[in-house]
């Protein structure tokens, strides 16, 4: 019986990585070099797990922002993270890519829950239909505008896992949109009054269908990031066309 090769538990390069925290070239150098799996390893253990950076000074603020959360939506502190800036210390958009976390940064929590995701989308689907019938009405042009872009743009993410509430109009008749609306704002003016909670401009919430939703999307985002920076990328390591959706 021919013997089993051995295979490392870790790709090589990612031995470099020794801070949960790495500074925007270590981790561009990292990133670059990485693989599918890579990338996926980044985005599950450095961009969706720990203390955020944000927070780095006063870890016990981010988990009792969890708890106070979880407490209002009936959910466990395990189904709410923290991306973005405020989760590494800097942005990862193409364009601001290593502009520091500050006060004019957001904070972006995800939820991973299928009970909202299905609530949403069907909340989504009756303001879809409840616009096309006249039932609701924009109350200015750029409303408008943003309504028909939500309306376009929402079932690319759905198909993809996730949605955002604040895509569904803060009206009465979308409850679960309009509670999570006024979480995000009562939320906002909380950390404003937490001694060593990080300045911020404002609270966003993203809900995810299942965890494998979330790694995929920030995955998705990464490779994103380094064709961007790039041009191209060298790896031949596609996503599946499904998840190929610019940020």
């Amino acid at each position: 019986m021919k013997a089993l090769a051995l295979i490392p538990l870790t790709e090589q390069y990612l031995l470099d990585w020794l801070s949960p925290y790495p500074d925007n070239k270590c981790f561009w150098k990292l990133l670059n070099n990485s693989s599918h799996t890579g990338r996926e390893v980044l985005a599950s253990l450095l961009l969706t797990e720990g203390v955020p950076k944000a927070f780095v000074e006063a870890p016990a603020v981010y988990e009792f922002l969890r708890r106070w959360l979880a407490k209002e939506l009936d959910i466990i502190t395990k189904q709410i993270t923290l991306l973005g800036s405020a989760r590494i210390g800097y942005s990862l958009s193409p364009r601001e890519f290593g502009t520091p976390f500050g006060e004019h940064s957001d904070l972006d929590i995800s939820v991973i829950s299928d009970v909202y995701f299905e609530r949403l989308k069907k909340e989504f689907h009756k303001f879809k239909s409840d616009y096309l019938s006249n039932e609701v009405k924009p109350r200015n042009l750029k409303e408008e505008y943003y309504w028909k872009e939500n309306i376009k743009n929402v079932p690319k993410n759905l198909s993809n896992g996730f949605i955002d509430p604040n895509k569904i109009p803060y009206f009465s008749r979308y409850t679960i949109a309009q509670t999570i609306g006024n979480l995000m704002w009562r939320l906002k003016e909380k950390i404003n009054i937490t001694p060593k909670a990080p300045k911020i401009s404002k609270v966003s919430l993203r809900i995810y269908n299942k965890w494998e939703s979330l790694i995929n999307r920030v995955s998705c985002n990464l490779l994103w990031l380094v064709k961007q920076k790039t041009g191209s990328i060298t790896h031949s390591l596609p996503l599946g066309k499904k998840n190929q959706v610019k940020i």
